[in-house]
């Protein structure tokens, strides 16, 4: 029998979409039950004992490999992985985080969220970017398979990178429906609005705060609106700072926006589907985007989504959004005041979001996931 192994090491509740997609990848292959292999599914040990997962099977083993420190990590890795390895008796590692140790000398698999190293290489710090533009490349071209989670990140890696198209499969990412529309009795509702300090109504966006997500020009459209619209819904955004944060708040100042715009950072999962569900829109700025999981959560929520017309948005969100140009404020503008005004197109584009999240199932994306891991097994 063979056995496959998956680098969860990374597997947090703060590291937004990449550990949304190992957490439902593990959900799934805990409950697997194959005869031609089994798993085992690496966690950083601290994980690994806060974790109820860690409870469920001895699929699930701990391992003391991961630092703060990048460097001290890096060494780590490069020495420990491959001892990991043979001591599990693994024969074909899976890592969801678009490289491989370079320790590492077994076949493996890479699934690839999108190539922001080689654009926006200024959102790295220095030495982490020096090691991604080499880590990452260098990984690819080793790699038995590669998953790219959208048709956008594989045109993205052939035409940045001249890897292999034969190589690369598409493997759509998912969403859970029921979790972004799950109900909330009144004094849930009561207690989240109090805690969050939450307005009426509101205009909500989520992402990290930093440049290729594009809150400067969303903040400058906000402006706009405020000029034209009356009773126009406040801002809620939900992101951590992340690199150049403060351009966020410089524009919030510029455009005298203090009362209208709040910004939260962090928002605990339990809470998250209610910011989402009680919005009045929900707007996805960002000018690139491997896949997107906010507005498919919008989506599910029942809440109509304005998004960029760039990146992976057209290719996830389909014609289930409203999409403006994101490095045009005038359009972004125009395109929020009609979601805002006009109510018979908020409920076609809710509608249409709800045929369009049909189309993004974490059992789909995980049966597909496996097919590939046969594939390459069977190829050993």
């Amino acid at each position: 029998m063979k056995t496959i192994g998956l680098n969860a090491l990374l597997l947090s509740p703060r590291v937004g979409g990449v550990g949304v997609y190992m957490q439902n990848l593990i959900d799934r292959m805990d409950q697997e039950k194959r005869s031609a292999w089994q798993f085992k599914i690496f966690m950083s040990a601290d994980e690994h004992a806060r974790s109820p997962l860690a409870y469920r099977s001895s699929k699930f083993v701990p391992v003391s490999i991961y630092s703060s420190s990048p460097m001290l990590r890096l060494c780590k890795e490069k020495s420990g992985w491959q001892a990991i390895l043979d001591k599990n008796a693994i024969d074909l590692f899976h890592s969801p985080i678009s490289y491989i140790s370079p320790g590492v000398r077994i076949p493996y698999l890479l699934t690839v969220h999108d190539l922001r190293f080689a654009h926006y290489p200024e959102s790295y710090k220095k030495m982490r970017w020096h090691f991604l533009r080499y880590a990452i490349p260098r990984s690819l071209e080793r790699a038995e398979k590669i998953i790219a989670v959208s048709n956008f990140t594989k045109n993205d890696m052939i035409s940045s990178l001249g890897i292999n198209p034969d190589k690369i499969v598409v493997i759509h990412e998912g969403i859970d429906a029921k979790l972004f529309s799950r109900h909330y009795d009144d004094e849930e509702a009561e207690q989240i609005r109090k805690r969050l300090e939450l307005p009426a109504r509101y205009l909500f966006s989520v992402g990290h705060l930093e440049p290729r997500k594009n809150y400067v020009r969303l903040l400058q459209a906000f402006s706009i609106l405020k000029h034209t619209v009356a009773d126009l819904p406040a801002l809620v955004i939900v992101g951590k700072k992340n690199w150049r944060a403060e351009q966020v708040k410089k524009a919030i100042r510029r455009y005298r926006l203090q009362k209208e715009v709040m910004m939260l950072d962090f928002v605990d999962a339990h809470s998250l589907p209610f910011l989402y569900q009680n919005a009045v829109a929900f707007i996805a700025p960002s000018v690139f985007e491997g896949f997107g999981f906010t507005p498919l959560e919008s989506m599910a929520a029942g809440v109509p989504v304005a998004a960029a017309n760039a990146s992976s948005y057209p290719e996830i969100c389909g014609d289930a959004a409203l999409y403006f140009d994101p490095y045009n404020p005038d359009d972004m503008a125009e395109k929020i005041r009609q979601l805002v005004e006009d109510e018979k197109l908020r409920c076609h584009v809710v509608q249409s979001g709800f045929e369009n999240i049909k189309k993004y199932r974490w059992d789909s994306c995980v049966s597909q996931t496996l097919k590939l891991y046969e594939h390459c097994i069977q190829s050993l």
